[in-house]
């Protein structure tokens, strides 16, 4: 480490004196002054307030890589997205505007970018960019700008758009198309999507913009009309747990079979969740098993989930009450809390439904047996007559956003008859 004091980082911001390389400390502390005392170096009177890494250390990385796929061919899902795709950059019938939407974690940019590469690949492979000719090294690397990535919730504005429209005017400077793209586009401004239209409606030869959204509804229908559209599918859990696997044997982790079909069902469908959990559960041990997941992922057992639709079934008020003031004593988020409710009580009609427990998805092994066991010692109509009162049980004793409950209200707002 060099130390810069503060009157000499001043000078070169302005341009007329370069920084004077001051002895080196042994380590860096709170105390500088020490250090530059063990060092055998008398301090100077003016604090230094800058420090200056002159050696690297170590690297403080993600311990697992996003592994970003390179090729259409390794997305995970999304088939019949990603051969329309290749269809068209092998047949050179290229698109000016596309529009990806779907839930996060599904590949909506992954796909963008391959798809970016692909058109201005020197020699694509049945649609797929090659990944060495120097058009896709240099937009790997970022030495080639003719692919510009745009973040719409920060660059909403106006001004943000007509700087892009005036960009497009120019040809691009190695690759064949210039491709634009613009990620949570649905976050722009009337204003922006007005100013984007008719760049959309005629964008010069040369140019492509891809969309992507997670809102679609908040797109406007002149924007959707003038664009592909393509919808991106939640992924499924086998798809999840054996990408995961493959994952986690490069990296040379120790997932069991348990561990990834745990992090498949917390993923809730997207990719994106189950490397973020991955990572998370990788940076404890490299034994990552369905109890690792379990702590570092934050899931808690859900019995009590059992044990409100219990009372429910025998219509014990007073103890699904007292459950649900045992929850909002340990701060469980209420909203949190009637999804989870909402949740449960489908799987119970599913389990309860002849064939329907096939249709059982973000459950454990475990409760899904549960629900197979208490709709069989129920029977189907009991739990289905069950929801009506758990709706109403939910309802009028959870507490609104002023802390009351909605019973209460309901009483004090009803005149009296």
């Amino acid at each position: 480490w060099v130390l810069y004091d503060g009157a000499a980082v001043n000078q070169v911001r302005w341009g007329t004196k370069q920084p004077k390389r001051r002895a080196p400390c042994v380590s860096v502390s709170l105390h500088p002054y020490a250090e530059l005392r063990k060092a055998g170096v008398k301090p100077r009177q003016r604090c230094p307030i800058f420090y200056y890494r002159q050696e690297g250390i170590a690297d403080v990385s993600r311990i697992i890589p996003q592994m970003e796929t390179q090729r259409f061919e390794d997305v995970v899902a999304q088939r019949g997205i990603v051969t329309a795709l290749r269809n068209q950059v092998a047949s050179g019938r290229v698109g000016h505007a596309y529009l990806f939407t779907g839930v996060r974690g599904t590949g909506k940019t992954t796909c963008a970018k391959i798809f970016a590469r692909a058109v201005n690949c020197l020699h694509p492979k049945d649609g797929d960019p090659c990944g060495e000719c120097e058009i896709c090294k240099g937009i790997d690397n970022g030495s080639i700008l003719d692919v510009v990535e745009m973040d719409a919730a920060s660059n909403n504005g106006v001004d943000d758009i007509r700087d892009l429209r005036d960009e497009t005017a120019y040809t691009p400077s190695a690759c064949h198309y210039k491709v634009y793209i613009i990620d949570e586009v649905h976050m722009l401004s009337t204003a922006a999507f007005n100013a984007l239209l008719k760049t959309l409606e005629e964008p010069p030869a040369h140019v492509i913009f891809i969309l992507a959204t997670t809102e679609i509804q908040k797109v406007p229908a002149t924007i959707l009309s003038r664009c592909q559209r393509y919808d991106f599918t939640r992924i499924g859990p086998e798809d999840i747990a054996q990408r995961v696997e493959y994952i986690a044997g490069q990296e040379g982790l120790e997932l069991t079979t348990d561990g990834a079909e745990l992090i498949s069902r917390l993923a809730d469908g997207a990719m994106r969740d189950a490397l973020s959990i991955l990572d998370t559960c990788a940076g404890v041990t490299a034994k990552i098993d369905a109890d690792v997941v379990r702590r570092m992922a934050g899931v808690t057992d859900r019995s009590y989930l059992f044990r409100i639709s219990d009372a429910l079934e025998a219509q014990d008020g007073a103890a699904a009450l007292a459950q649900l003031a045992a929850l909002r004593q340990q701060s469980v988020d209420v909203k949190r809390l009637t999804e989870e409710l909402i949740a449960h009580y489908r799987a119970l009609m599913l389990a309860a439904l002849p064939g329907g427990q096939s249709l059982l998805s973000g459950v454990s092994p475990e409760e899904a047996l549960l629900a197979l066991s208490e709709s069989d010692a129920a029977g189907g109509s009991a739990v289905i007559s069950t929801l009506g009162s758990a709706a109403i049980y939910t309802v009028m004793t959870l507490p609104t956003s002023t802390g009351v409950p909605a019973s209460t209200l309901h009483e004090t707002t009803q005149p009296a008859a």
